[in-house]
């Protein structure tokens, strides 16, 4: 059965029981809660112009959260969706404002601003900390 076909309820059911535990409140999306999304959503972008044009982007290709994490938004499969980067950045432009967005950029670039902000958190993806690898080998 392909997981396409399945309801949100039945994908998460499904999901947890493929992890064997569910990671409670952490911020920490599964990878079988991604796969399953990437899966859903046939491993495409899913934004859609205003003439209903699916973007046709299967690179570069990031999770977004339909109601954001700083909304109150959950790691549910229901309020996953697959978008490129240029997507998921606009939406996340238009949801918390440029400048906002490009403050968080440059935080996860540099550590040395999250940490005059009073954050230790860890960069938030992979990229993130090669850039700041990069950086401090410069």
């Amino acid at each position: 059965m392909k997981l396409a076909n399945l309801s949100d309820a039945q994908l998460l059911a499904s999901v947890k029981s493929l992890c064997g535990q569910d990671h409670g409140d952490t911020d920490h999306v599964t990878r079988a809660t991604r796969r399953a999304v990437f899966e859903r959503e046939g491993e495409r972008c899913t934004f859609t112009d205003a003439e209903g044009n699916r973007c046709p982007a299967t690179t570069w290709l990031e999770l977004d959260h339909v109601v954001p994490r700083g909304r109150g938004g959950t790691k549910e499969p229901g309020n996953l969706r697959v978008r490129c980067r240029a997507h998921n950045l606009h939406y996340a432009e238009q949801t918390f404002g440029k400048e906002h967005v490009a403050r968080k950029i440059r935080e996860r670039r540099d550590p040395r601003q999250r940490r005059q902000r009073g954050s230790m958190a860890p960069p938030a993806d992979a990229h993130a900390v090669a850039d700041s690898r990069a950086d401090a080998d410069r």
